[in-house]
């Protein structure tokens, strides 16, 4: 039995000595989906979810879990809810800790976010701990906000998209 024990060892043992060599083995540990909050922007405005913004600069809460400090947020503004539009995207490079909010604003984004009232957008974001050589998954719930040049923040809704996350209750 025990020389059994011992072929199967070396077995697995080669066989990942063999495929590391050769770059077949891809081994990555990634942080959770992030969560995407509506409260915590301190003195500054979050872009909350469903919201009305007067600004091309969005300020967006987040948190990821993971087993030590991570460091990339990657966040994804588009014109379409299922991501397949006019992407505006944006890497956050530092060191984060596990299941801290953190108040990212996109300033420095891929495009600059037009300034056309009415257009509404949403929002998803991930983690990675390599430096965006691999990431985790997106946010499980996709954000959304709509752009108007005036007026204060505020919840609004236009979209079936947007009315799809809701429920109706206390009717």
């Amino acid at each position: 039995m025990k020389n059994y024990f011992q072929y199967k060892y070396y077995k697995i043992i080669v066989f990942l000595l063999i495929n590391l060599v050769c770059g077949t083995i891809v081994y990555a540990v990634v942080p959770s989906a992030p969560t995407l909050y509506n409260t915590g922007g301190g003195s500054q405005q979050l872009a909350f979810n469903n919201s009305f913004i007067n600004n091309n600069t969005p300020l967006f809460g987040v948190s990821a879990t993971y087993s030590g400090s991570f460091n990339q947020f990657y966040i994804e503004i588009n014109t379409a809810s299922d991501f397949s539009g006019t992407a505006y995207t944006q890497t956050f490079s530092g060191t984060y800790t596990s299941g801290t909010q953190y108040n990212l604003k996109c300033n420095a984004l891929s495009t600059s976010l037009p300034t056309t009232n009415g257009v509404t957008y949403y929002v998803r974001v991930r983690a990675s701990a390599n430096g965006g050589s691999t990431y985790g998954s997106w946010s499980s719930v996709a954000y959304s906000f709509t752009y108007e040049a005036s007026g204060l923040p505020a919840w609004y809704q236009t979209t079936t998209a947007q009315f799809a996350t809701d429920n109706l209750t206390n009717c």
